[in-house]
């Protein structure tokens, strides 16, 4: 995650390979969704936490924002994997 909350990289095993392209997208979006769901779940920790003094309708702006980026970079990634996919069953 960068500072600014959103998706700044995403590291696929070479295993996860193995997967069509919409079961990654669905494990991908799962795992967004659980990280998601934890940072609410600590919204109501005691100080300390990251987002410490944030509103919540702020918070979830920046959730959504998590979530847009991921969608868009997953479907970088989808393109880029569908890509290398017809190279390599083109030789």
């Amino acid at each position: 995650m960068s500072e600014d909350g959103l998706l700044a990289g995403l590291r696929l095993d070479a295993r996860a390979m193995r997967f069509g392209s919409q079961d990654l997208a669905d494990h991908i979006v799962s795992a967004v969704r659980a990280v998601q769901q934890d940072r609410l779940e600590r919204m109501n920790e005691p100080a300390g936490s990251p987002e410490e003094g944030v509103l919540p309708e702020e918070f979830m702006r920046r959730l959504d924002d998590m979530e847009a980026q991921a969608a868009h970079d997953f479907a970088r990634l989808t393109s880029s994997l569908d890509e290398t996919l017809r190279r390599l069953e083109e030789r």
